[in-house]
């Protein structure tokens, strides 16, 4: 994600991202090229060495700028800034600050959310000062919440599946998941917060990618930054996959979760964002209870990011392919109902052709393989952002099952 981050304020910077978003793209008249864009810095801007040093000191003056605020919103936020320095001094600092701001905010949802999501070593909790309760409070706030039980869960550590009490509390957080009714990391909240933030402290693209031309005034721009910014705020699955993981758990002698497949049904259907889908469909195939019926609804997941390559001709890139459907996510928080539709939009329909199976480099694979090595909306590393391109739409193989 942060790599992401850093490509979409380059793309924006260069004009490719804004091509994405313009009006005058999509109605298929390109605006006028910037004076100043050099078609060699737009091929590889990344390898220039000022490229990165000048994205980590606009990231450092904006962190500093909220630091200093007298909102505890603000210092929360400031925490997600300036991450490259990861030594333990500024871990620690990092922490106390974000601490400080949960104690004095403490009926801030976000600013809980993200002291829950911290990791334990820049939370300002240790052995010495704990705080039992910081990863289950967004679920004790929101117990309809699959995301908010993610955090919780997460937050087990070493109990998870370890003992007998660790398994008591695991299969008590996946029986909760398994009833939860919707999916919420808080990214509508979070997205006005960063727009805020690059409202009330001007940062320019300029800044932020080093060899930019377009100042992060322009709204399209800075709810695309913001949205970027709050996915950082989606739990990860980690703890969720290796609790249902039938064969892990029977090398550590502990039964299987039984509803696990019911998990991953759940966040499928619940997800808001392509990333979760993703994770739902390899708790499905991890749990070893996965139906035909699983199968069908893993191909859609996988489908329809496929077809939505598509959509935007002139800019196959996979990256570019995401950050077209970043600005209509951010509105309303929610990446996969974006997705949707513009594909009803553009009249391709939500589920695959009779036929069709998900293919990586050419060949065909299980409709529960992770989607990220078939569709075309995750990135991949950053030199691949101009050279790798969506496969042709649709893909069809005969209809014979593949497992």
């Amino acid at each position: 994600m942060r790599m992401l981050t850093i490509a979409l304020a380059l793309l924006l910077s260069t004009g490719d991202g804004a091509l994405a978003a313009s009006p005058a793209h999509r109605s298929g008249h390109d605006p006028k090229p910037s004076p100043s864009a050099h078609p060699a810095q737009r091929s590889h801007p990344w390898e220039d060495p000022n490229y990165f040093a000048a994205y980590y000191k606009a990231e450092r003056d904006l962190e500093h700028q909220l630091q200093e605020s007298p909102s505890p919103r603000d210092w929360a936020l400031s925490t997600q800034l300036g991450q490259f320095d990861d030594s333990d001094s500024v871990k620690q600092a990092r922490g106390e600050l974000l601490r400080k701001a949960a104690q004095l905010a403490p009926e801030d949802p976000l600013v809980e959310w993200l002291w829950a999501l911290a990791d334990r070593n820049e939370s300002g909790c240790d052995d010495k000062s704990p705080c039992p309760d910081r990863t289950s409070a967004p679920s004790r706030r929101d117990p309809g919440n699959f995301a908010a039980w993610l955090i919780a869960l997460d937050g087990l550590g070493p109990a998870c599946g370890n003992d007998k009490e660790g398994d008591f509390a695991v299969d008590r957080i996946l029986s909760k998941l398994t009833v939860a009714s919707r999916y919420d990391f808080l990214a509508r909240e979070s997205t006005a917060a960063w727009e805020d933030v690059y409202r009330r402290f001007p940062v320019s693209v300029e800044e932020l990618a080093g060899l930019g031309r377009r100042p992060l005034t322009v709204a399209s721009n800075r709810l695309q930054m913001a949205w970027s910014m709050s996915e950082r705020n989606e739990p990860g699955s980690y703890a969720l996959e290796i609790a249902c993981d039938r064969e892990f758990r029977r090398d550590l002698q502990r039964p299987p979760f039984e509803g696990c497949a019911a998990v991953g049904r759940r966040m499928i259907a619940l997800a808001t964002t392509l990333q979760a889908r993703s994770e739902g469909i390899t708790v499905l195939r991890t749990s070893g209870r996965a139906t035909e019926d699983d199968l069908a609804l893993a191909r859609i997941v996988h489908w329809q990011p496929h077809a939505a390559c598509g959509l935007w001709p002139s800019q196959r890139s996979q990256f570019v392919s995401r950050l077209a459907n970043m600005e209509d996510a951010a509105r309303d928080g929610n990446e996969v109902r974006a997705l949707k539709e513009r594909l009803v939009k553009a009249g391709i329909p939500l589920t695959p052709p009779v036929g069709w199976q998900p293919m990586n480099h050419g060949r065909p694979i299980s409709p529960l393989e992770d989607p990220e090595i078939s569709g075309c909306y995750l990135p991949r590393p950053i030199a691949a952002i101009t050279t790798e391109v969506c496969p042709p739409v649709p893909v069809l193989l005969p209809d014979t099952p593949v497992r």
